[in-house]
């Protein structure tokens, strides 16, 4: 099935499966007033949602419509499966240049972990794409879903693409130590699915062992009591052996550790290996001596809020927003530590304005548990431009008090409700 037709925004659900997440307020306004002045000269792209649809294609198209007051839209209505829906929202993002190449890289290994017998492969996703393979090795190495240590040994190739790709579903640190058992034992790409397969059947295993099994290796136990004694002599000469080896390495081991307690002038039980006792002395001796002003008044001086990471127009509006200095860089190294969103930051500062009775943490409790609620949401969220805050603002004072103000977007949304019942059009429920 596939036909264009007329359809209210109000009966078209995101599903936040778009490799684009972060959409520009401004450029969506300027758009807005692009199909304000022109219409939209290209339909959008949804598949049928039982009484709804689901958005496929035209994202930003779709919000902007909504930011005018567009209650219908021209969509493309086809019937898509989920790998077919990714791979059309893949292409279209990927035409992009302000998409990042981390965005495109997860894109792309989402489409290889969820549909593995269409992209089994980065190369089958590239084919797909019409895109160089290279562009795609590119855009997997940026991205996100692998850890920085899995990335480090992709680039300069003790990796390849087929390793990392087995890799994906795990947290990072069971990411690292996969990938490192996977590059001593010299696994190959189907050694390595079995080695996978093997892990997630016995996860609590010897890794060593599982790689070994999954190249074939297969570790058999003897008696000693049936070996001839030829084969007994020469077993036991094997272990004499390698029982010496250790004692030397646990003798080299105390004796390193009693040269770094001496000039490092601490316990360092940690440390196992004379490597790592010599490494702890160079540290130890590499560290500046802090010399304490003798004043007892001494205190450290305030982060500075200029040398911040975090983006320029944040900084602006915590200067705008935030009149106590020592406020403005605690929220702003609240925003450096948790990497809000441009939704959770607006949040932090609406509430830092208006809750002064709330400290930090519950700054930061408060932000999370709305913006958990925000993202479990199914139906369509209205994105509120700055420049019609103070209308929202006022509407919102006049229904709910001054509190009100806290819940600005939710009274955005009321009224969309209400215009859309006004114009016949079914409303999802809160």
């Amino acid at each position: 099935m596939s036909e264009i037709k007329m359809i209210p925004v109000g009966k078209i659900i995101i599903t936040g499966n778009n490799p684009r997440t972060k959409f520009n307020l401004d450029s969506l306004n300027d758009l807005g007033e692009s199909l304000l002045s022109h219409g939209l000269l290209q339909p959008i792209i949804v598949r049928p949602k039982g009484e709804y649809y689901e958005l496929v294609i035209g994202e930003r198209r779709l919000r902007a419509s909504q930011l005018k007051g567009i209650f219908e839209i021209e969509a493309r209505i086809q019937d898509l499966d989920d790998a077919t829906c990714m791979e059309y929202r893949l292409i279209e993002n990927t035409q992009r240049e302000d998409l990042k190449s981390p965005e495109k890289g997860d894109a792309v290994y989402s489409l290889m972990e969820k549909y593995p017998e269409k992209y089994p492969t980065t190369k089958s996703v590239a084919d797909s794409l019409k895109t160089p393979v290279d562009t795609v090795y590119k855009w997997t190495r940026t991205s996100r879903k692998i850890s920085k240590h899995v990335k480090s040994l992709s680039a300069v190739g003790k990796l390849v693409e087929d390793h990392v790709a087995q890799l994906l579903k795990y947290d990072h640190p069971t990411q690292d130590k996969l990938a490192d058992v996977s590059i001593k034992h010299k696994l190959t790409r189907d050694q390595m699915r079995k080695f996978v397969k093997l892990y997630d059947e016995k996860p609590f295993s010897n890794l060593d062992e599982l790689a070994e099994e999954a190249q074939g290796i297969k570790i058999v136990n003897i008696e000693m009591g049936t070996l001839s004694p030829e084969a007994r002599t020469e077993v036991e000469t094997i272990i004499e052996e390698k029982k010496k080896d250790e004692a030397k390495k646990r003798t080299d081991a105390l004796e390193a550790r009693k040269v770094a307690r001496a000039v490092a002038g601490e316990e360092l039980e940690e440390v196992v290996s004379e490597e790592e006792a010599k490494e702890a002395v160079r540290r130890k001796l590499a560290q500046p001596k802090i010399i304490t002003p003798p004043s007892s008044q001494w205190q450290p001086s305030p982060p500075n809020f200029d040398e911040l990471l975090i983006p320029l127009s944040v900084k602006a509006d915590l200067r705008k927003k935030i009149s106590n200095p020592a406020k403005r860089v605690e929220l702003g190294q609240l925003i450096q530590e948790q990497g809000f969103d441009e939704w959770e930051i607006d949040k932090l500062l609406i509430l830092a304005q208006y809750r002064t009775d709330l400290n930090l943490e519950e700054l930061k409790e408060e932000v999370n548990i709305q913006s958990k609620k925000r993202k479990e949401l199914k139906f369509l969220m209205l994105e509120v431009p700055y420049h019609i805050w103070e209308t929202l603002d006022v509407e919102t004072v006049k229904r709910k008090g001054p509190q009100g103000r806290l819940e600005i977007k939710a009274t955005a949304i009321e009224l969309l409700a209400e215009r859309l019942k006004e114009l016949g059009h079914k409303v999802l429920p809160p």
